[in-house]
């Protein structure tokens, strides 16, 4: 009996210690969570050779970078380059001997205009990968600095609420665009080689460059979409991360019953706008990119999917329209959101100066931060041409219908010249 008291002892304690640390990870599970998304990121844009660098890390202590991996890095956009000519010479020229010579096997479908749309995303892409490599160069990635602060113990400085929406947030946006991801790489794989077994069975012209242009197409469409999905976690990530800490200066704003904690408000929205500067740099060419040449690809979608060869395209390009279009207006939206939370407190913040009083101090720095509110918007940016807001969004929408309108009556004008 004696030997067993200490082991029932031993069993309580352990037991207690057991729902602490069930409670500890409880509360701690946002956090670790996030840190799990945000290193299988890393891993994703390190692997896929969209940075030159081994890690975040690396960048951030300004390490050496390997030669082979600086070699591969600018070898995959040479490598989407070479792709986007192939499509733009198969597409221009149209002929048989072509599709043989570069091993695309769609001769049998009659599909010049499929073939310009991708040598266009193709072009896209590789201009996106090219810019990312180039500021990783000039040290101009400030969104590296953003994943490292969420990672440590100050968590971005945001509030634990915060966090649970962040990691909703990744989790979300990690299991629906990596499925899609995955999936559509391998209904473009099955594709093509269920073009080349139907090639062969009728013989349409059958080569065995075909085989090889199995996987040489597959590596391109890899590499396209893994371009695609950094750049929407990269501008997803930083402008709702940006936005919650807006969001944070204008709750406390709201709840100040002091100077010093209005001080402290106006210290923190001038530190997020300089981050959002910064990530500026970035951003602004990306969504340029975006902006412009996403939104003409939209427009040929809607008008192959209207009119298509044969209902399977019809469906297939109506499919692709919508997803397109949606992460589209998902980013514009985000983006304008993000500038909308920036300018929020400016009303309130009137209230106070009108209600309470406060030392001319502290009301000059109040004062400065209302006419940064009431001034130039602090959104992000489309190559300083204009920012993203909900006029903007707005503008997109109209833009995207008259320029489909506009494209349906110059094909439709040009099949009653041929016509004729």
């Amino acid at each position: 009996m004696a030997l067993q008291i200490p082991i029932a002892v031993n069993s309580i304690e352990f037991n207690n210690r057991l729902k602490r640390i069930k409670v500890i990870k409880k509360f701690e599970s946002p956090s670790t969570e996030l840190n799990i998304c945000l290193d299988q990121f890393e891993k994703f844009c390190i692997h896929n050779y969209i940075l030159s660098c081994s890690s975040f890390d690396n960048y951030n202590y300004d390490l050496p970078l390997s030669r082979s991996r600086l070699i591969k890095s600018w070898f995959c956009s040479l490598y989407i380059i070479v792709t986007s000519i192939i499509f733009a010479l198969i597409a221009y020229y149209d002929e048989t001997n072509l599709y043989i010579m570069f091993g695309a096997p769609v001769h049998n479908l009659k599909n010049r205009r499929e073939l310009s749309m991708f040598a266009l995303l193709c072009f896209m892409t590789a201009a996106s990968r090219i810019l990312v490599l180039i500021l990783e160069h000039n040290k101009k990635l400030a969104f590296i600095a953003i994943i490292k602060s969420l990672k440590s113990m100050l968590r971005g400085k945001l509030m634990s609420s915060n966090i649970i929406k962040l990691t909703f947030f990744t989790k979300v946006f990690k299991r629906v665009f990596i499925n899609a991801f995955y999936g559509n790489q391998l209904a473009f794989s099955l594709f093509l080689v269920g073009q080349t077994i139907i090639i062969y069975y009728y013989q349409y012209s059958f080569s065995f460059t075909f085989i090889v242009g199995i996987l040489f197409y597959s590596i391109g469409i890899w590499l396209l979409l893994s371009t695609y999905i950094f750049g929407i976690a990269i501008h997803l990530l930083i402008t709702f991360y940006i936005q919650l800490r807006f969001k944070q200066v204008e709750r406390r704003i709201e709840k100040s019953k002091s100077d010093q904690a209005l001080k402290y408000a106006h210290r923190e929205h001038n530190e997020i706008c300089l981050i959002l500067e910064e990530n500026n740099y970035f951003l602004s060419k990306m969504m340029l990119i975006l902006y412009f040449i996403t939104s003409i690809t939209i427009d040929f979608q809607l008008y192959l999917a209207s009119h298509p060869e044969n209902l399977l395209f019809g469906i297939s390009y109506g499919f692709f329209a919508f997803g397109t279009s949606t992460i589209l207006f998902g980013l514009t939206s985000i983006s304008a959101s993000m500038s909308k939370s920036a300018h929020s407190p400016y009303k309130r913040l009137n209230a106070i100066m009108i209600k309470r009083p406060i030392k001319i101090e502290d009301k000059l720095n109040m004062l400065n931060l209302i006419e940064r509110l009431g001034g130039p918007d602090i959104a992000t940016y489309c190559l300083h041409l204009f920012s993203l807001n909900m006029f903007e969004f707005h503008l997109l929408v109209i833009n995207l219908i008259k320029n489909f309108l506009l494209i349906v009556d110059l094909f439709e004008n040009k099949k009653i010249k041929l016509q004729n």
